[in-house]
Order: C-alpha cells, then sequence, then structure tokens
C-alpha cells in the first residue's frame, strides 16, 4: 500500500510517499527559518531517501532545521539522498555535518559547453562514475543534443571533497 502526504511551509514543501518497506521524501524549495523540522514526519524502520534535486535556496537557519532533521532520522534502516542539487553538494562541502551519514546516490554538477557558451548541469551517479570520482576528476559528459563534450565548470577538488566524507569507499 502506498500513501502520500504533503508538508508545506512558506518556503518548502515536502511530499511524502510512503511504501512498505521504504519512503521517499521530495523537498521542494528553500531551506530557510520557515521552516520547522519538527513538523516533518519520521520514517523509522524504514529506509529512507531524500530527493534533493528541487532545493533551491539555503539559509543559516535553514541549514541548523536541517542538521536536526537528518539526526532525528538516525532510527531508519538507510538513509539516501539523490539527485543532489548544486547548493546542496555547495552546501555538503562547506559543512559536512549536513551529510548526517547518509549515503549519496546522485547529485547534479555544473558543466559548459563552449559552442553554446551555456552552462549546463549534468546527474553524476555516485556508483556508476565512482572510479573516475575516486581520483577527485570529473565524469566526461557531452551536451545531449549536438553530442559535444562538455568541460566541468567548478574546481574538481573542491566540488567533490564531500565524497571523502562518505562510508562508501570512494
Amino acid at each position: 500500500m502506498t500513501t502520500k502526504k504533503t508538508i508545506e511551509f512558506s518556503s518548502l514543501k515536502v511530499e511524502i510517499t510512503t511504501f512498505e518497506d521504504q519512503s521517499k521524501y521530495t523537498f521542494k524549495g528553500a531551506l530557510d527559518d520557515k521552516v520547522r523540522e519538527h513538523e516533518i514526519p519520521r520514517a523509522d524502520n524504514k529506509d529512507v531517501v531524500f530527493d534533493l534535486g528541487q532545493v533551491e535556496k539555503i539559509s543559516s537557519t535553514g541549514i541548523r532545521e536541517w542538521i536536526k532533521l537528518i539526526s532525528a532520522f538516525k532510527n531508519t534502516k538507510s538513509l539516501t539522498f539523490e539527485n543532489c542539487s548544486v547548493l546542496m553538494v555547495d552546501q555538503f562541502n562547506m559543512v559536512p555535518e549536513s551529510l548526517g551519514g547518509a549515503k549519496v546516490d546522485s547529485f547534479y554538477a555544473p558543466y559548459f559547453h563552449a559552442a553554446s557558451r551555456k552552462e549546463i548541469i549534468c546527474l553524476i551517479k555516485v556508483d556508476f562514475h565512482g572510479p573516475i570520482l575516486a581520483k577527485n576528476q570529473a565524469p566526461p559528459m557531452s551536451d545531449k543534443d549536438s553530442g559535444d563534450a562538455l568541460e566541468f565548470d567548478a574546481l574538481e577538488e573542491s566540488y567533490f571533497s564531500f565524497l571523502k566524507y562518505l562510508n562508501r569507499g570512494i
């Protein structure tokens, strides 16, 4: 049986889909002073996935609430972050505690398409790209339309530094 529930703050919506043995939380909007972590339901004794692809802003108060929230999920079987936005990756790098011991399945990274002079955000799958990420290098990516190779648009050593905090053997 699947159940759905939505928790709304003025700047953030959390959509919770609960399956028999897993709960998925999709965060949309800003983690700021309007978010109250204690109002977000917990999913004890389940595998929990946080989809962070639509987190658009984080304030200092928001990161404090975030750290309290992920700490409150310590009774889950597992906690996995997927589709982590560039903003979330920046936060993981600045405040490693914001990872909270979670597994990171996938995250977005900035690339540059020289021909169009545009930034393209690409999804990196940690398991698939693990060997190259272990070398602190950006996986090769290409433009979906033209097939042109893209250039990584950040400092690899800095952008991927959060990976060293994961217990994944990377």
